[in-house]
C-alpha cells in the first residue's frame, strides 16, 4: 500500500535544500488573535477513551483538485498567512503543539444533527522556509498521528493514519513559505500520565527511509490500552 504514496511527492529528493525540523521546536508565540481554531473552555470534556483512535487531521491547499465536499467544510483547513507569528524554528518546518490552548474538537466536523464534541488542542504546522512543502495525504488525511512514552519509556503510537486501497485517494496538498496549517488535536484523559508528542510522516519517497517531523513534548494522561493498533488497523 505505500507504493501509492510514491505520487507527488518525489520532488522532495531532486535537489532541494529544504531542511525539515525533526527536533522539538518550543511554541514562542500566543496563538492568532483572529482565532484560526474555535476556542473551547479548559473545562469541557476531554476524550476519555480505553481504545486507539484514529488521527483524523484534515489539510487542504487552494491548489488541490479535490475539494469535493462544500466550501463552509474546506475554508478551516485551507493554509494560513503566519503573518508575525514564530511558531517553529526559522528555516525549517516545524510541527508545533499548544496544549494549553482549548479548542473545539469534532470526529464529525461534516456532520449537521446534535453530536457529542470534546475538548481538543492547538496544533499548528508552520513553513519557515523559503520554498512550497508538498504533503501526501490520503483523502485530506494528513500522516500526523499523536504518540506517548510507555510504562517503558518508549514511544508508541496512541493513534493510527487509516489508508485506503483506492489510489484516487492519494493526493498532495502544498504549504507554501510563511504559511501555517491549524489542526484540532483530541484532549485524552486517564489514569496513566506520561510524555506526549506528534509525528507526522511523508509516507515513501523513491524508497529512502521517510522524513519525520515531531513536535515538541508535553505532560498528558491517557488509558495504557490506547497502546494497542486495533486488530483491523495491524
Amino acid at each position: 500500500m505505500r507504493i501509492l504514496s510514491l505520487f507527488g511527492s518525489a520532488f522532495l529528493v531532486v535537489g532541494l535544500s529544504l531542511c525539515l525540523s525533526t527536533t522539538n521546536p518550543t511554541p514562542q508565540t500566543k496563538p492568532n488573535p483572529k482565532f484560526d481554531l474555535e476556542q473551547l473552555d479548559r473545562n469541557a470534556s476531554p476524550y476519555d477513551t480505553c481504545v486507539m483512535l484514529e488521527g483524523l487531521y484534515y489539510a487542504a491547499s487552494r491548489m488541490s483538485s479535490t475539494l469535493y465536499v462544500e466550501k463552509k467544510y474546506w475554508e478551516p483547513r485551507l493554509p494560513k498567512a503566519l503573518g508575525q507569528a514564530d511558531w517553529g524554528i526559522p528555516g525549517q518546518v516545524s510541527l508545533v503543539a499548544f496544549p494549553w490552548e482549548a479548542v473545539k474538537h469534532d470526529f464529525y466536523p461534516w456532520r449537521t444533527d446534535r453530536h457529542e464534541v470534546k475538548r481538543g488542542f492547538a496544533v499548528r504546522l508552520a513553513n519557515r522556509t523559503n520554498q512550497p512543502v508538498n504533503f501526501l495525504t490520503c483523502d485530506h488525511r494528513m500522516n500526523l498521528v499523536q504518540e506517548a512514552k510507555d510504562a517503558k519509556g518508549q514511544w508508541q503510537p496512541i493513534e493510527y493514519h487509516q489508508l485506503s486501497g483506492c489510489g484516487n485517494s492519494y493526493f498532495d496538498v502544498t504549504l507554501k513559505p510563511n504559511e501555517y496549517w491549524a489542526f484540532s488535536a483530541p484532549s485524552y484523559d486517564g489514569p496513566f500520565e506520561t510524555t506526549i508528542r506528534f509525528r507526522l510522516e511523508y509516507d515513501g519517497i523513491d524508497n529512502l527511509q521517510s522524513p519525520v517531523i515531531y513536535s515538541n513534548e508535553f505532560m498528558g494522561r491517557i488509558h495504557p490500552e490506547q497502546f494497542v493498533v486495533p486488530p483491523l488497523k495491524q
